[in-house]
């Protein structure tokens, strides 16, 4: 089952520490209400292209 989701959200911070924090997939459980489990499928950095269920 897969979910997808979208969101709009005005934050007043550089655009790098949004993506830095969006990236962070440990933190995803405080701001992703209802996330049950984040799975990476590559290693390495994220970068375009990375995979994660």
């Amino acid at each position: 089952m897969s979910i997808q989701f979208e969101t709009k959200e005005t934050f007043n911070v550089p655009r790098e520490k949004v993506y830095e924090g969006l990236l962070d997939l440990d933190s995803a459980k405080h701001w992703m209400q209802g996330l049950v489990r984040i799975e990476r499928l590559d290693e390495g950095p994220i970068k375009v292209g990375s995979v994660w269920k």
